[in-house]
């Protein structure tokens, strides 16, 4: 069980880093946040993956992961029932 804390400071990080996006290199055209999802939107996909990259580096600790538009489409899930 996590600490009663967890999250706010996981808020407080993703706020900071936010803030802080345009000191990692390679700042998005488009960049929003909701809870501890971040979507971003870049010109070409080498711009994309040096920011992924300088994302990752911001604390040793913390891991992100991405999903790239395949298709013209954004990864969505669907109840196909």
């Amino acid at each position: 069980m996590g600490s009663p804390i967890a999250p706010l400071m996981a808020d407080v990080f993703m706020n900071w880093l936010v803030d802080n996006v345009s000191k990692i290199g390679c700042s998005p055209h488009i960049l929003c946040r909701c809870v501890d999802d971040i979507f971003c939107a870049f010109d070409s996909k080498d711009e994309m993956d040096k920011f992924f990259h300088n994302l990752n580096k911001v604390h040793s600790s913390i891991s992100f992961s991405k999903e790239v538009e395949a298709d013209g489409q954004l990864a969505y899930p669907t109840d196909k029932k």
